[in-house]
């Protein structure tokens, strides 16, 4: 792909006189797949009681946590501040942030669970809302408490960005709104959440079977599909 668009810059630019590879067809390529911590893995890690010795640790997973919760990438994490939260005029908390890897806006408002641990860090002699944790430390924590927990997934704090992402869809967050709380630069970058899971799919045909159900005992037709 990077030489067929070199080759067509030279074209342009009048280096060469054909176009070179102008009828060959690049192989399509895999779409990723999102990971995202299960149901069952995400239960174990936030109930996970920690002695207070692995302090560090016990850090690693909150931040792990406040990931879950907004989405945040770790390097946006440890750099926001007091000056990135906004308060609404219904009273409501917003993290507001610029991205380091694209410079988009990402905005979201925050669930009880990450006001609880911004609150649980809130250090006034601090400008980041966080204190720093080395990456190199975070990853050998995150090491620890995938063995701590006894999960069945790697763990790594990206993990956290896609299970916020996942864990609105299934929410029933529209996915443009989901775009806009990410700081994608475009929706394709978003509808790699898009991938309705087992329990989502169980969890509709329920619903629907229970709608049936009651029209049924009433003496109607069923609904059509």
């Amino acid at each position: 792909a990077i030489l067929k668009k070199i080759c067509k810059i030279a074209y342009k630019e009048g280096y060469v006189k054909r176009l070179y590879f102008l009828h060959f067809k690049l192989p399509m390529q895999k779409k990723s797949i999102s990971k995202s911590l299960s149901r069952e893995n995400f239960e174990k890690l936030k109930n996970l009681k920690i002695s207070e010795k692995y302090s560090s640790h016990i850090f690693t997973k909150d931040l792990f946590l406040f990931a879950c919760f907004t989405g945040t990438p770790y390097v946006d994490t440890m750099n926001i501040t007091n000056d990135n939260l906004f308060t609404d005029d219904k009273g409501g908390l917003w993290l507001k942030y610029q991205r380091r890897k694209n410079g988009r806006l990402a905005r979201v408002k925050l669930l009880p669970e990450a006001i609880l641990l911004i609150e649980k860090y809130k250090d006034e002699s601090r400008d980041t809302l966080f204190p720093m944790q080395r990456y190199d430390v975070l990853r050998a924590n995150m090491k620890g408490l995938r063995i701590m927990a006894d999960l069945t997934q790697d763990l790594y704090y990206h993990l956290g960005r896609h299970s916020f992402g996942t864990l609105m869809l299934s929410a029933g967050i529209p996915i443009e709104s989901i775009s806009k709380m990410m700081g994608h630069t475009n929706i394709s970058s978003t509808q790699i959440y898009s991938k309705v899971t087992d329990d989502k799919i169980s969890e509709d045909m329920d619903k629907l079977m229970e709608r049936r159900k009651a029209i049924n005992n009433k003496g109607s037709q069923p609904i059509e599909l």
